[in-house]
């Protein structure tokens, strides 16, 4: 098993860039982009490199609501393309976020010619979560948190230029999210298969949120209302007060699986423990999703289906960043509230990309952060650069 890492992330001296950009209502964005620098890791021995940090503001969203058109945070759903070249965001303030990567040596220096559209498209529930992209059809797929009036509407595919097509009704599953805070994180499996991942509570050291398989989402070009089949619900372990927040399907095999600890207040005690935000990656492989996924939706196949005890869907810890305190109540890390992951290959290595919600709404003093990661894990390396033609 390879070492877990487990690093302080300190902030340096900030470049500001203010970028320029047209919404989808032709309105100019303005965002000031500050490159930090100086990060660092307290690790010796590391699986991941810290290879670039940015923090996102913008004069358009200082009142903690969206204003029109011109709207900045709330980011839970990534993706940034396979050249590097596009970052593409989706917050829970019902916005599209899309820009042009600046890069020098691969690597990302700002962003430039940035795009906000506006989700207008009342059949969707208020919250988009999770955001995936389907290369073979061109397809967005959009996740939304549970909604009272609209429970079944919580996934709907949309065309590569934002355009939803009908909601895709998952049956029972919106009313096993009540107890569990809701549908957080997606992954969007090469054979249109998808494992899809509650939040989960955070109110105790250890304890166990749902994961739920469905073998084969709707098509992504269906035009009438759908109705995606679910046959196996999985049981997902949360320890130390982390919660699931992103997914991403790996195309050898496998899952990462993005964690936060958030804490509405930067140093929270509970049950005798000093929490202070943190964030980790978690790998399910391929193994490990053999060993508990079924295809057939017999009750032979999957006796477990009806069953109060659930098969697990184990991972492996592979980063852990945790914050630090620089004084008092304040944390001097940009790690909080990672919520959107995305990776994508750069000679022979995965790049990990993850973006903080700075939850504007709660008036908090986070921040909009994307951090790149390069992994020096071979294992991980080789399920993720491989190629269609060697699958």
């Amino acid at each position: 098993m390879k070492q877990m890492l487990t690093c302080t992330l300190f902030i340096g001296c900030a470049i500001y860039i203010t970028l320029i950009g047209i919404s989808s209502a032709g309105a100019q964005t303005s965002i000031d982009l500050s490159r930090i620098s100086n990060l660092r890791s307290d690790s010796s021995r590391s699986d991941f490199v810290l290879l670039a940090g940015f923090h996102f503001s913008s004069s358009s969203f200082k009142s903690g609501k969206c204003q029109g058109e011109n709207c900045l945070g709330g980011y839970s759903g990534l993706f940034i393309s396979e050249d590097g070249r596009t970052f593409t965001a989706i917050s829970d303030q019902r916005h599209w976020l899309e820009a042009d990567i600046e890069t020098q040596n691969d690597l990302p220096t700002g962003l430039k010619n940035i795009r906000v559209t506006k989700i207008t498209d009342n059949r969707l529930p208020h919250n988009p979560e999770a955001l995936q992209w389907h290369a073979k059809s061109r397809r967005w797929l959009v996740s939304f948190e549970d909604d009272k009036s609209t429970r079944q509407e919580i996934l709907a595919w949309a065309t590569a230029d934002k355009k939803f097509g009908p909601p895709i009704n998952l049956g029972h599953i919106p009313n096993s999210l009540l107890k569990d805070r809701g549908l957080e994180a997606v992954a969007l499996l090469p054979d249109l298969s998808a494992l899809l991942f509650a939040e989960g509570k955070n109110d105790s050291v250890e304890t166990v949120s749902l994961v739920w398989f469905l073998p084969k989402l709707s098509t992504p070009d269906a035009t009438s209302a759908q109705h995606a089949l679910v046959i196996q619900k999985l049981a997902w372990r949360q320890t130390d007060f982390f919660q699931v927040t992103d997914a991403f399907a790996l195309p050898g095999g496998g899952v990462l699986v993005l964690e936060r600890r958030f804490l509405s207040k930067p140093v929270t005690k509970h049950e005798g423990i000093t929490r202070i935000p943190a964030t980790r990656l978690k790998w399910v492989k391929q193994s490990e999703m053999n060993a508990v996924l079924c295809r057939d939706q017999s009750e032979a196949v999957c006796p477990e289906w009806s069953k109060e005890k659930l098969p697990v869907l184990k991972a492996e810890v592979l980063m852990a960043l945790e914050g630090t305190i620089s004084e008092p109540g304040r944390p001097h890390s940009p790690v909080d509230n990672m919520e959107g992951l995305s990776v994508r290959c750069v000679h022979n290595k995965a790049w990990v990309y993850v973006i903080s919600d700075d939850n504007p709404q709660l008036d908090t003093q986070q921040r909009t952060i994307l951090l790149v990661f390069e992994s020096n894990n071979d294992e991980l390396n080789k399920v993720a650069c491989i190629t269609p033609a060697s699958q």
